[in-house]
């Protein structure tokens, strides 16, 4: 038991400085695709992003508290959704005790404040908790195909 602790630990410190020295990835395309699938944008290539440190990880705004313009807890980011690339909505729950009676509204991206401050992000919408109570519910179960 302990080998493998040991192992675990050397390498993730090989794993590690590995990463550490070297601050750029590069990823090439494949030369010839891996399959026959035929896309529905054709023969398009696919690119390659670096993200940079101003970009967000969504699942990082998952579970965030939303405030209001006074700075009081309004509600909770509980997903996003993309439609055609772009981000076109984001879920917040309100209302309810510990999950239970709980709705979910979908808030315009535009209408949302973001920053992140001490090492969380903090998002501010210009509404009451009245307003998002008395806004357009989503219900999942309308929007799941699997």
């Amino acid at each position: 038991m302990k080998r493998l602790a040991l192992i675990t630990v050397l390498a993730a410190t090989i794993a590690g400085s590995a990463f550490a020295q070297s601050p750029k990835i590069t990823i090439e395309a494949p030369k010839e695709p891996a399959s026959e699938v035929k896309l529905p944008n054709g023969d398009v290539v696919v690119r390659y992003v670096t993200p940079t440190e101003t970009d967000f990880i969504a699942s990082s705004l998952i579970d965030t508290k939303v405030l209001n313009k006074q700075d009081q807890a309004i509600g909770q980011i509980k997903d996003i959704i993309i439609r055609q690339n772009n981000v076109a909505g984001i879920v917040v729950g309100v209302g309810g005790f510990l999950g239970v009676g709980e709705r979910y509204v979908v808030v315009d991206p535009s209408t949302i404040y973001m920053r992140h401050e001490n090492g969380a992000w903090k998002v501010v919408v210009n509404v009451t908790k009245e307003g998002l109570m008395a806004a357009p519910e989503f219900k999942y179960e309308e929007h799941k195909k699997l």
